[in-house]
């Protein structure tokens, strides 16, 4: 039972595999359509299983394209057939592949022949097919140029002109993408000049090279730019930003003029802004030392001005020395430069060399009571210095010319006679002097603004007038 069971299967397989050969066949000899597969269909649902067609597919050297399956059962199990299968035998896929390039000519109209292509030299061991005209062996003219390789699995083709098999004008590769579909990609663009001292130029990814006459590569493209082609066996390019000279080997010989010119240009200008920038860190330097030199004579005559000041000061004090002016209820005024703010006082003590006195604040409208920031003794009196920081020492007589910014007043005042009496029977009002401040200008003699020096009409200017408590008399 079992030998029979073995020996029906082997009959199902032989039957299977005859009919797998027959679906093959009548799908060859059906044919196919222009840029098609070869299709088997199995509209019957027959036994057409998958994975028994893959494997004689590519038993029989086909290529496999698309398929479609269902699921049958068979001897129980359940396994996957076919009711579409796509294939296509490996010695007509070149054909096929020449029907998606170029539709103009047919594939038995192409001539074989060999050329150079500088893209890649395994290009050497592809079979070359070629539209145009074949010269001993090599293309020549123009026409679509189809490469395939051994295995008839890799196709490229591109469209030029050929000279005794060598390209020239400009080329765009393409190759193939796929299988039933066959999308053409672009790979590489290359160009080819023309011939001049055996050598002619050719550019690949944006670079230039050299090819001798007889097609092989004498230089590697390595360039930027071809400016001149060879002659007397040199040539000019350019590369790495300068204009070079080179030999057939792709030795660097010497720059060219033009080259020698720019770089002799570009070392002037450079030179010439080294000197420009020399200067100015000299003029820069020049000018520092210059505001050094005049912040040292302004130094200079800030310090002799000064000197000249303490000089006339001192003198000031010198002349003032020993005379009427120093005497005792004088009126002063002290006023800083410049300024508004006025102190106007009397003149109480003064030392030995006039060098500090002692005064008694009447009236300071326009600063307050305080001199300087020096402190005040009882009624209002303190000790300052004649200079005392700056501020000018004046007589009450000419208060107006001390806020003018004058500097010392010379001038003498009469002494005012003063009646000697006991002091509980002085006036309490004027203290025994017979006078009293001036309320309306505070001993100024002036009304109004300060700059603007109007005569005081209750004291006529004097800054003071008589008492009215003692009629003058100092005496209550």
């Amino acid at each position: 039972m079992k030998q029979f069971f073995l020996i029906l299967t082997f009959l199902v397989l032989s039957l299977e595999c005859v009919a797998q050969e027959k679906e093959f066949n009548e799908a060859i000899a059906h044919g196919r359509s222009p840029k098609q597969f070869y299709c088997v269909y199995n509209p019957k649902k027959k036994s057409l299983i998958e994975a028994e067609f893959e494997n004689y597919a590519l038993k029989h050297n086909y290529i496999i394209g698309h398929s479609r399956s269902f699921t049958k059962d068979r001897f129980g199990e359940k396994v996957r057939a076919l009711s579409e299968f796509a294939f296509m035998p490996k010695d007509e896929y070149p054909k096929f592949a020449w029907e998606h390039v170029n539709s103009s000519y047919p594939y038995s109209s192409l001539k074989e022949g060999t050329c150079l292509i500088y893209t890649n030299s395994r290009f050497n061991n592809f079979k070359v097919l070629w539209t145009g005209s074949v010269e001993n062996g090599k293309l020549n003219g123009k026409g679509t140029v189809f490469f395939f390789n051994d295995r008839k699995d890799s196709f490229f083709y591109s469209n030029g002109e050929f000279r005794q098999g060598t390209p020239y004008g400009s080329f765009v590769l393409y190759a193939s993408k796929g299988t039933e579909n066959m999308d053409f990609v672009k790979i590489t663009e290359f160009q080819v000049g023309d011939f001049s001292d055996g050598m002619a130029s050719f550019r690949i990814s944006g670079n230039y090279g050299f090819i001798t006459s007889d097609g092989n590569i004498a230089i590697q493209p390595t360039y930027e730019r071809v400016i001149k082609n060879f002659s007397n066996g040199r040539a000019e390019v350019f590369a790495d930003g300068k204009e070079r000279i080179i030999g057939k080997n792709g030795n660097f010989i010497d720059y060219t003029d033009h080259q020698k010119a720019l770089d002799q240009a570009a070392a002037d200008k450079k030179r010439r802004e080294e000197l420009a920038k020399q200067a100015r860190e000299d003029s820069i330097k020049a000018e520092q030392r210059r505001q050094e030199m005049l912040a040292q004579q302004k130094a200079e005559a800030e310090k002799r001005a000064a000197a000249e000041k303490e000089a006339e000061f001192q003198r000031k004090i010198d002349n003032n020395k020993n005379t009427k002016l120093w005497t005792r209820g004088c009126r002063l005024c002290y006023r800083f430069p410049n300024s508004q703010n006025f102190v106007i006082a009397t003149l109480e003590e003064w030392n030995e060399d006039r060098s500090k006195v002692k005064v008694k604040i009447v009236a300071s409208p326009g600063y307050g009571w305080q001199l300087n920031g020096d402190v005040l003794e009882k009624n209002n009196t303190l000790w300052v210095s004649a200079r005392n920081e700056g501020w000018h020492l004046a007589l009450d007589e000419e208060v107006s010319m001390a806020i003018k910014n004058d500097g010392s007043v010379k001038r003498e005042t009469p002494p005012t006679p003063t009646v000697v009496v006991p002091e509980d029977h002085n006036c309490r009002k004027c203290n025994g002097r017979g006078t009293v401040v001036c309320f309306s200008c505070n001993g100024t003699g002036n009304r109004g603004r300060i700059y603007d020096y109007e005569t005081c009409r209750w004291c006529n200017g004097k800054g003071s007038y008589r008492c009215y408590d003692c009629n003058g008399t100092g005496r209550r």
